[in-house]
């Protein structure tokens, strides 16, 4: 009987033991620019260098109220054709409906985007690695009754073939994010 021969790389099990019970989700803020402005660098899972190019422009900073916005990692696995991709899926709102706000959810919607995601632990995540970041919904809402969202919401989604990589922190200076 022939030999099987697995093409797929060996990876040694390590584990994973039991947190303690000091997490809390939820992000803080998202840092976004033009794809074809970015370049990174991982090193061992980490995004350990970003680079804007000498035209492009820094991440803007995007803010929004707390428990309004989130990032979801899903996994889409067909064993058969032997493929495993990951949709990372954030979703923001915006609070108040002003043509300015509408003005830059509408160019959201139409650019391919890099994408930083600070979460509630003040961990950084990089979506766009692989790919640009879209969008793929978008809504505007008056609301019916007083306590309604009165805004707007957005998703924006990563495709890649691994989970978003954590950024070094110390990356996350004025050199490549304009907090203006």
């Amino acid at each position: 009987m022939p030999a099987i021969i697995n093409p797929c790389p060996s990876t040694a099990l390590n584990g994973i033991g039991v947190q303690c019970a000091d997490n809390i989700g939820g992000i803080k803020r998202v840092f976004i620019a033009k794809y074809e402005d970015v370049t990174v660098t991982d090193t061992d899972g980490v995004i350990s260098a970003i680079t804007i190019a000498q035209d492009g422009d820094k991440f803007k900073e995007y803010n929004f109220r707390k428990a309004t916005g989130g990032m979801t990692s899903t996994a889409t696995i067909n064993d058969a054709n032997g493929t495993i991709y990951y949709s990372t899926v954030l979703s923001l709102q915006f609070n108040g409906t002003q043509a300015t706000k509408q003005q830059e959810i509408n160019t959201l919607v139409r650019s391919n985007l890099a994408v930083i995601v600070e979460d509630r632990r003040g961990k950084f995540w990089y979506l766009g690695k692989d790919s640009e970041v879209t969008s793929t919904a978008a809504t505007m809402a008056a609301g019916t009754a007083y306590e309604d969202l009165n805004g707007y919401t957005i998703e924006l989604t990563d495709i890649s073939s691994e989970m978003p990589y954590e950024v070094d922190a110390t990356l996350i200076a004025n050199t490549i994010i304009d907090f203006n």
